[in-house]
């Protein structure tokens, strides 16, 4: 009876999680066709950063986010389990900046549809929320938020 239950809660479990990545990809989909991009773009890996970062922001801070996605991989890569003192620090200062890009890229993202800093931040933490409500409501794309806005300012 238990292996019964356990069974159902968990098929009920992965419905669940199907539907919301689903749902997920729906509002990625729609965020993108507002923005006047093709839908399909929110689908492919990597490409999908750089169409948001374009409708958002501008690529050049893609290129440098996607340079420091690689160094982050690489100074995994090299540190190993025992990483040292040098190694721990500069993945930390990189993991830094990769949390500074993203934050920046998800206000910019509310900014061009007409949200303000406090969404951004709301969609930082919840993108997935912060897609529905760009994509399902009566937000319209206004143009890239940060498109004067070329490297870091802190």
């Amino acid at each position: 009876m238990i292996t019964l239950l356990a069974a159902l809660f968990g098929s009920v479990a992965f419905m669940i999680r199907l539907a919301l990545i689903l749902l997920s990809m729906v509002a990625g989909w729609k965020v993108f066709t507002k923005a006047g991009e093709e839908g399909w773009k929110s689908l492919i890996p990597v490409y999908n950063t750089y169409t948001l970062y374009k409708i958002s922001w501008n690529t050049h801070n893609f290129w440098l986010y996607f340079g420091f996605s690689v160094v982050s991989s690489v100074i995994e890569a090299i540190g190993g389990e025992n990483p040292g003192f040098l190694m721990t620090i500069l993945s930390v200062l990189v993991s830094i900046l990769l949390i500074y890009y993203e934050v920046k890229v998800c206000i910019y993202l509310s900014k061009s549809f007409g949200m303000d800093t406090l969404f951004g931040i709301l969609t930082f933490f919840l993108r997935f929320v912060g897609y529905l409500v760009i994509g399902f409501g009566n937000a319209y794309y206004t143009g890239p938020a940060g498109a004067n806005d070329q490297g870091i300012s802190l």
